[in-house]
């Protein structure tokens, strides 16, 4: 079994930094304000979003400066990546998640796990939304399944039970309509908090204040600035509830979940099923509202237990 070694945040100093050029205004916020393109190398993957929201100031800013590469074709972003560590072995990755779809996520931590040997760390990067009054509405779903192939997992014959663990997020109406459509005989959900009280009344209002969950102990707040914590408490439960349950997870809600969600999957692979549920495509958003950077940070950096 491949593993990682949870670090302490240290030096952020990196030697390849990817991110994206997104039509959230947030998208260029990290890089914006902690990353020098003459000290590492930079790469971007391109939405193409013209005209979206924030995109074309956040293409303008990227396409600024000479030394990084953007790119319109995520195969692109992963022979760069690769060619940049056959130049500098052991190098230290950060990715910017922030406004990445879970399916380029996905796509993504895969990479870094087939690389592992050549890299020293990986930080994964993630910066909340100031909260916005969004309408709640309900959308037509798009995609509902495996975010990748190599998550479809290996339902076992000796387990009848399906175990659901869910993100909350403020997507109105995904959790229900994922137990309607899965009929897990359990279900979990975690519900994040900490970046401001008024999401945490949003999210409990999108999520019709997780009615769909009997058994309220299975409710899991968690604190968005304790990243560590949620990834261990992610994992236990995967690997408690993996021994006599199917395990399926919907990684709604904030990147950072997702993100965490796919290095368990990966690491417990191929017993951890993970799905989407969209109801937007990759370069359009299903909200007219942009996204807003509050200028917190939140971070989870991990060394591979080679």
């Amino acid at each position: 079994m491949i593993d990682i070694i949870v670090n302490d945040i240290g030096d952020m100093s990196p030697d390849i930094f990817i991110g994206c050029i997104g039509y959230e205004d947030r998208s260029k916020y990290y890089f914006q304000n902690y990353i020098d393109p003459d000290l590492c190398n930079v790469m971007f993957y391109d939405y193409m979003s013209s005209g979206v929201l924030s995109y074309d100031a956040n293409k303008s800013f990227m396409s600024s400066f000479d030394k990084m590469g953007i790119f319109s074709e995520i195969d692109e972003v992963f022979f760069y990546f690769k060619d940049l560590l056959n130049k500098n072995n052991n190098s230290k990755v950060v990715l910017d998640v922030t406004s990445f779809d879970r399916e380029v996520i996905g796509r993504l931590m895969h990479l870094m796990f087939l690389e592992r040997e050549r890299i020293c760390s990986v930080c994964l990067i993630y910066c909340p939304r100031k909260f916005v009054d969004i309408d709640l509405k309900f959308d037509v779903v798009q995609s509902f399944g495996p975010v990748l192939p190599i998550f479809l997992g290996d339902a076992s014959s000796s387990r009848h039970e399906l175990c659901l663990i869910l993100g909350a997020g403020y997507e109105y109406g995904k959790a229900v309509g994922a137990i309607d459509t899965l009929e897990p005989d359990n279900v979990y959900c975690f519900r994040p908090t900490g970046t401001n009280p008024k999401f945490d009344e949003f999210i409990d209002k999108a999520n019709v204040d997780f009615n769909f969950i009997d058994n309220k102990d299975h409710i899991i707040s968690y604190d968005l600035n304790d990243v560590d914590l949620l990834y261990y408490r992610l994992r236990r439960l995967v690997e408690a509830e993996s021994s006599r349950r199917d395990i399926l997870i919907l990684p709604l809600g904030p990147k950072l979940f997702a993100a965490l969600s796919m290095i368990v999957g990966l690491i417990l692979h191929p017993s951890v099923m993970i799905w989407r549920h969209s109801s937007c495509s990759t370069n359009h958003p299903d909200s007219i509202t942009d996204a807003i950077a509050t200028g917190n940070i939140l971070k989870f950096s991990f060394s591979f237990d080679n």
